[in-house]
């Protein structure tokens, strides 16, 4: 019956604009009387709304001064003897706990007393869901039917003391919404009828608009006739607030510990909630393959809002992109400032951050914030399988070190274990050729200490992002914090990448077979790389490029080469909202618009948003599928035109520019339906 209501009045709303008619508005009288008489509310309790949020109360709960006549009693809780030693501390309802049981009840969530279950803070959005709940008492009691008929003869007395010459014939009469003279918040005439009538139908329908359209569908609302619309906010921010409910349970489980996962466990930790990550490495110290690693706007933003070394640099300033030839002649400039760091530099501060992880990259131990949750990096642990149980989600382990298998609950599972994701293939296990298809070129990557490199060469570079192109091929150098994470010059690594054309034949087996004998798909670690494969690199690198490139490729030490693949999934969130993926996890990049890191912060920042109450899950999945989507197309523009050209290159473009095209006119319709 209330879901056959709910719909009825859903229908009847959205229809309004074309049915200003007396049929629409007897069915409205029809169905409100009925919903308040078959649907009575409770009225919330005023003194409610007077409680001080959850951070003033936090700061103003303290233990009792004078304990002594609690001394002995029993904590309701853990039933330990209260002593001065667990710290007493009594409620406005007058029960008396230890301090420590309190704070982890409260930490839990719950913002009443344990026993008499009496309110004792606003939980986020609390205000605006009790004022809803008031609002729509009082619009009920408005809308029994004496008040309705009262109401209704009052406004047609109105209109008729406005129209001496007499009253137009029109069944209009019989809506109120006809005796208006305007619409809007402005509208004095606006009768207590019509607003009972438009608001309810609102309300109801408020929870169908939120869920199809996301809560920025209440934004934008000017003056005007959809000013009436407005009570459909709180609504909106009512089941958001169920949807924050159910995501600010604290316990928090991420598997995978790289640049993504850390972004993500900080912002969580530091929004109060306990994070535990599953990282599959047994080691603590990575050397991250000297990778190189572009901080995008997203992640500038990322650390300068939660990085706590604020005021130390971590990325060497790049002011654009410069073009040479065969003979090191300049050709064009391109200025586009870039901030470059590596793997290794941002793995450390990420972990600093985190749990406190002291480095050559961060050597003083931070103090994180105590009201921050707790943060676990556990390390060894594979995941095997993800259980629904209710609310909550169990993660299923082996722990590498002693092979024994574990399980862990968890509100909210993050999936951040890099582009082999264990999480994504759980939902999706498609085969490997299908899951990172192979793109036709290979990324040979290296670097060099910076003082090992010639002046001339150092001269040439400089500190920009030098690129040098030729047919099938391209090679690019940029520099990166050194080692320790120095910035100083002759300290830094001049870090390189090459992008060589090589069919998937015997050529690339030869390159991606190891020096015991294996054969790889993806990549090639530093050290694994065969000898007599990067002799003719070398050879043809010698034959084809500049002197500074020749130079960097015949001084590295430690090359190692990557099939360059990219992919991306069509999903971003599972068993309904408790499992999400980010990063690469969720989207790999081709490597060339150097983004990754970025898609991680971006994915981190959004959810943000979802925790705070500021935007729906099914939001947030739309804008990382659609961020992923985009940005994975330039990639593969991008590689495209430095590899092919041609027919593949018009082919790239027009699937971007088709891409972009349908992500705007959605925007579009949903800016038009918000406005």
């Amino acid at each position: 019956m209330r879901q056959f209501l709910q719909t009825l009045l859903i229908a009847i709303t959205l229809a309004a604009p074309l049915f200003k008619y007396p049929p629409y508005a007897a069915a409205v009288f029809t169905l409100v009387v009925i919903w308040n008489h078959l649907f009575p509310s409770e009225q919330p309790d005023p003194e409610v709304l007077l409680l001080p949020t959850k951070i003033p109360y936090l700061a103003a709960l303290k233990p009792l001064d004078d304990p002594t006549p609690h001394i002995g009693e029993h904590c309701p809780t853990c039933w330990e003897e209260l002593s001065k030693d667990n710290k007493p501390t009594k409620l406005v309802c007058g029960h008396v706990y230890c301090n420590s049981c309190l704070l982890e009840w409260i930490d839990s969530g719950k913002n009443t007393c344990p026993i008499c279950k009496k309110v004792l803070f606003l939980q986020p959005l609390f205000t605006g869901k009790d004022l809803m709940a008031l609002r729509i008492h009082k619009l009920r009691i408005a809308m029994s039917a004496t008040t309705i008929l009262t109401t209704l003869f009052r406004q047609i007395l109105a209109f008729i003391a406005r129209h001496p010459r007499g009253v137009p014939l029109s069944w209009n009469l019989l809506n109120p919404i006809y005796y208006l003279t305007g619409y809007g918040s402005w509208t004095k005439s606006l009768g207590a009828a019509a607003t009972a009538i438009s608001e309810l139908a609102q309300v109801v329908t408020a929870k169908w608009l939120f869920d199809t359209h996301g809560v920025e569908w209440f934004r934008g609302f000017g003056n005007g006739h959809w000013m009436i619309w407005l009570p459909a906010l709180w609504f909106g921010a009512y089941h958001l607030q169920q949807e924050v409910d159910n995501l600010s349970r604290h316990n928090k489980n991420q598997v995978g510990g790289s640049i993504a996962g850390l972004m993500h466990g900080i912002m969580l930790s530091r929004l109060g909630h306990h994070v535990h990550i599953l990282e599959r490495s047994t080691e603590n110290f990575r050397h991250g393959q000297a990778a190189g690693i572009r901080a995008g706007p997203e992640a500038q933003k990322f650390l300068s809002e939660f990085d706590l070394y604020k005021h130390d640099p971590y990325s060497v300033d790049c002011p654009g992109m410069q073009f040479i030839n065969q003979k090191s002649d300049y050709g064009r400039f391109v200025k586009f400032p870039m901030k470059q760091t590596s793997w290794t530099m941002l793995y450390y501060r990420l972990r600093a951050n985190f749990d406190g992880l002291v480095s050559k990259h961060c050597p003083a131990p931070l103090e994180l914030a105590s009201e921050a949750g707790s943060a676990k990096y556990d390390l060894g642990k594979r995941v095997l399988g993800l259980t629904e149980d209710g609310s909550q989600v169990q993660v299923q382990y082996r722990d590498v070190a002693t092979e024994e298998i574990k399980t862990v609950q968890a509100d909210l599972v993050i999936g951040a274990d890099v582009s082999y994701s264990a999480i994504r293939r759980i939902f999706h296990p498609p085969s490997e050729r299908e899951e990172r298809p192979y793109a036709g070129y290979l990324a040979w990557r290296g670097g060099v200490l910076e003082s090992e490199i010639t002046q001339a060469t150092r001269d040439v570079l400089k500190n920009n992002f030098t690129i040098f192109k030729m047919p099938k091929n391209y090679i690019l150098v940029y520099a990166i914090p050194g080692h320790d994470g120095s910035l100083e010059l002759g300290n830094r690594i001049l870090n390189f990448v090459w992008y060589h054309n090589c069919p998937e034949n015997s050529e690339f087996r030869i390159v991606m077979t190891d020096i015991s004998g294996q054969t790889h798909r993806s990549t090639l670690q530093p050290g694994m790389l065969r000898p007599e494969v990067w002799e003719q690199q070398v050879k043809f690198a010698q034959a084809n490029f500049p002197a500074p490139f020749i130079e960097l490729v015949e001084k590295t030490s430690q090359p190692f080469v990557a099939a360059v693949s990219d992919n991306t999934c069509d999903r971003a969130t599972f068993m309904n909202g408790k499992v999400i993926l980010v990063g690469d996890a969720l989207a790999l990049f081709r490597p060339h618009i150097a983004l990754s890191a970025n898609q991680a912060a971006y994915d981190c920042l959004e959810l943000q948003k979802v925790l705070k109450g500021e935007m729906s899950m099914k939001h947030w999945e739309r804008n990382v599928l659609g961020y992923a989507a985009k940005t994975r197309q330039l990639s593969v523009v991008v590689g495209t035109f430095s590899q092919y050209g041609g027919w593949k290159l018009i082919k790239s473009v027009l699937v971007y520019a088709l891409l972009l095209l349908r992500q705007g006119m959605l925007s579009l319709v949903r800016w038009l339906t918000r406005s």
